[in-house]
């Protein structure tokens, strides 16, 4: 509730009320001045002049209230004095809600403040009480919930992807299992046959099989045994299965080449993704004139490709090698010779070739004729006994050709082409010891529930927005269950806001506030109890644009006012940010430098100067541009994405405007209005003109009587 007619007196009288809830309903009520309201009694007993400040902070993107005490004489109260009350009596007032309330020329008293009681202290003829402010949220660390093992269940929002299921028998390759959109599921325990792993608070009825991360392959790779929905052993711990052994199977390409030789041509075809195209070995060996016939040999030619190591103990093992071969041979005769044959040493080594195949001449044709070779290792012989293989590490391949014209004139015509389309290894890989710490799971982050989502989202479905898990968190762990719709700057936020999303996940206990602080500054938004009544929640964000303001000042409006341009030193022209959090590593996927070049070079900044480094853990989304000369920042949306939105609150350097308020009509005043001045002195800004210039108020401090304001420019009005 505001202010109303009240304040567009000529004069005012302002009181300030305060209710000190204690135990058992009991409630002590003081004032400035004595004062009766709704029938209710307040003591005007408060000796000294509090003042309550509120700020935000565009930068940080957080809110923060001050504390507040008062100074009470030991008056006679209820035939005791007030002091003996206060404490060691059977009223507890320490840690106890003190609501505070401005009431202006005896209207209805509007709150202002909310705090509890810290600290009693009195000398010989007064009492100091400390009160600090508190938020729904302190006290509060998240995750909550523990296991029977006595570890966290994870918490996590977002949208999740999991990588195409995959086995020794069905595989898949690693280099098409991309995805990374995995959240950690930490180790429970062994039951029933199964290893259980942790995934989640609520029950994620699909896309729940577990992965291992093999940070060999650099790869999320799901294990054979699977469970698509999660299982519960107790209200709010899910778990996701997969065998004792951890097994899996999948194919897996080489990532590297040598061409000893250098008769090779594109080998690097063979490590990347598409079979369309190939490492080719082409000879045209035309016998004519005195030239009968011609001999390669298979040592001139070695091509070799390199295999990266996954982790884990081989159990089954199989390499392969796909060919397309063309062999063409005319003007031959009976006797002539053609021969091409076709090596492979399986180790690596070049010591033990293998004729995998002999291309004679009765063979020869114009076509292209697949060819596909195998070689095949297990861990368990044909008796029983466990047999120990090897990751391979290289495969060499080799061609060797024989011409030969049998009879002048020579004029055999001969072309050999060898496509080597694939190479690759099929394994099945276990772990003999539970010594996996963690499992990934793909199973959605946490749904909207009991509030309502705007912008495209619906209660039940997994939350992906930024600002959506902020709410949701108030909603579900701090009991502030507002309507949604009732919330001041939410359904602006939400627009702004459509496609800034999260992946984010909590294994760790942290406290709630820092959470909430961390996904404001990485969502670009603001929360805070609007004029500290925690009934009125509000989110704050700069626009791209306003079309008008909440309120016009003037110079007959304001006192003592001070204009000044934001630090140098604050200034961040250049940040170094990294987001799209990697669940497995101490890393993350995307990395980009944005720069704002016009500042830099407007305000001769150095290259090495001015540069942030930022580590974003739940943004993942929108992409954030690096901006150039050519694209400058100052000509993208604020909203655009995280560097254009904080470029804007500190990339350049801005107006701060600080006053008293001697208006009364303006006591509604409050942090994240949108102000501008009109008939001003100066009438400009140091060069600037005030017209059509948006300010936000940052900063209000209230004493009995007196408001003052720091408002900072972040905008235009057009």
């Amino acid at each position: 509730m505001a202010f109303g007619n009240e304040i567009k007196s000529a004069s005012i009288v302002e009181n300030w009320l305060f209710d000190i809830a204690g135990t058992s309903s009991n409630t002590l009520r003081f004032a400035f001045s004595d004062c009766t309201v709704s029938s209710v009694f307040y003591y005007g007993v408060i000796l000294n002049k509090p003042s309550i400040r509120e700020s935000i902070n565009l930068e940080t993107s957080t809110a923060k209230s001050s504390n507040l005490s008062i100074t009470i004489p030991d008056f006679q109260y209820n035939n005791g004095l007030i002091s003996e009350i206060l404490f060691g009596g059977s009223i507890y007032f320490i840690n106890q809600t003190v609501t505070v309330k401005s009431m202006i020329n005896n209207a209805t008293p509007n709150v202002i403040g909310y705090f509890k009681i810290a600290h009693i202290s009195r000398s010989v003829d007064s009492i100091n009480i400390e009160m600090i402010t508190y938020s729904p949220w302190d006290e509060i660390s998240l995750p909550t919930n523990k296991t029977s093992t006595n570890n966290y269940v994870p918490i996590q929002y977002g949208n999740f992807t999991k990588n195409e299921n995959t086995s020794y028998s069905s595989p898949r390759f690693a280099q098409t299992l991309s995805s990374i959109a995995y959240c950690p599921a930490p180790y429970h325990k062994s039951r029933g046959g199964v290893e259980q792993f942790s995934t989640s608070i609520v029950e994620q009825s699909s896309n729940a099989e577990l992965a291992y991360y093999d940070k060999n392959l650099e790869t999320f790779i799901p294990f054979t045994n699977v469970i698509s929905g999660t299982i519960s052993s107790f209200a709010s711990h899910f778990k996701s299965t997969t065998d004792p052994l951890f097994t899996r199977g999948f194919n897996y390409r080489p990532t590297d080449f040598i061409d000893h030789d250098n008769q090779w041509t594109n080998e690097a075809n063979v490590t990347n993704t598409t079979t369309t195209d190939y490492a080719l070995f082409s000879k045209n060996l035309n016998c004519s004139g005195t030239t009968s016939g011609f001999t390669i040999l298979k040592a001139s030619n070695h091509l070799d490709y390199i295999f990266p190591k996954p982790q884990g103990k081989l159990k089954n093992l199989t390499l392969t090698v796909d060919f397309t071969t063309k062999n063409f041979v005319a003007q031959n005769v009976s006797g002539d010779i053609y021969t091409t044959k076709i090596f492979i040493d399986w180790s690596g080594s070049g010591d033990n070739f293998e004729l995998v195949q002999t291309i004679a001449v009765g063979d020869a044709s114009s076509n292209y004729v697949n060819r596909s070779y195998s070689k095949v290792y297990a861990s368990v012989g044909d008796d029983g006994e466990e047999l120990d293989i090897s990751y391979p590490n290289t495969i060499k391949i080799a061609i060797s050709i024989v011409v030969t014209d049998d009879s002048a004139p020579y004029q055999m015509i001969t072309t050999t082409e060898i496509r080597v389309k694939e190479v690759y290894a099929k394994v099945e890989i276990i772990n003999e010891e539970a010594d996996i710490d963690f499992a990934y799971c793909a199973g959605d982050g946490l749904p909207a529930t009991g509030w309502e989502l705007v912008n495209g989202g619906s209660t039940g479905l997994a939350i992906t927005r930024i600002h959506e898990a902020h709410r949701d968190m108030l909603y579900r762990f701090a009991d502030i269950t507002t309507d949604t719709g009732s919330i001041d700057g939410w359904s602006d936020l939400a627009t702004s806001r459509s496609g800034w999303l999260i992946r984010y996940w909590l294994l760790k206990e942290t406290t709630l506030k820092n959470i909430l602080n961390k996904l404001q500054y990485e969502g670009g938004f603001i929360f805070r109890f609007k004029q500290g009544n925690i009934n009125l929640p509000q989110y704050i964000h700069i626009k791209n644009s306003y079309s008008s303001s909440d309120y016009t000042l003037t110079k007959l409006d304001i006192s003592k006012p001070t204009v000044t341009i934001t630090n140098y030193k604050d200034l961040n022209t250049r940040a170094d940010i990294n987001y799209n959090k990697h669940p497995a590593q101490n890393k993350y996927e995307t990395g980009v430098r944005a720069s704002s070049s016009t500042t830099r070079s407007n305000y001769s900044i150095t290259a090495k100067e001015n540069i942030s480094d930022i580590s974003l853990d739940a943004y993942v989304a929108p992409t954030i541009d690096a901006y150039t000369s050519q694209v400058p920042v100052e000509n993208a949306n604020i909203n655009d994405d995280f560097f254009s939105y904080y470029h804007n609150c500190y990339g350049e350097p801005k107006i701060e405007i600080s006053a008293n308020l001697i208006n009364p009509k303006f006591f509604n005043l409050d942090i994240g209005d949108i102000v501008d001045f009109s008939n001003m002195y100066p009438k400009k800004i140091f060069a600037k003109s005030f017209t059509n210039v948006a300010f936000m108020i940052t900063s209000v401090t209230r004493t009995l009587g007196v408001l003052k304001f720091k408002a900072r420019e972040v905008g235009v009005i057009s």
